[in-house]
């Protein structure tokens, strides 16, 4: 079932748009080694994906708003190690 919903598009105007159902393919972590020896893990999971209605962009694909969140692990090295 669709769920539609108003939300404020990329133009900053209210605009009516379709909830979209979506399965997860593959969540992959982004890994960045800080200079003192932390590796920082980042991976950006989606909770709604949104599209908006009677809008396409500048190549005539429809617009989507993704919603996401950060899932972030932290691995520091210890006082004294290193």
């Amino acid at each position: 079932m669709e769920r539609r919903r108003r939300v404020t598009g990329p133009d900053g105007q209210e605009a009516d748009a379709t909830e979209i159902g979506f399965r997860t393919h593959g969540e992959h972590w982004n890994e960045y080694l800080l200079d003192d020896g932390t590796v920082i893990r980042l991976k950006p999971v989606v909770t709604m994906i949104t599209r908006i209605e009677d809008l396409v962009d500048e190549k005539g694909q429809p617009v989507y708003i993704v919603e996401s969140s950060n899932v972030l692990s932290v691995s520091a090295i210890e006082e004294g190690e290193g």
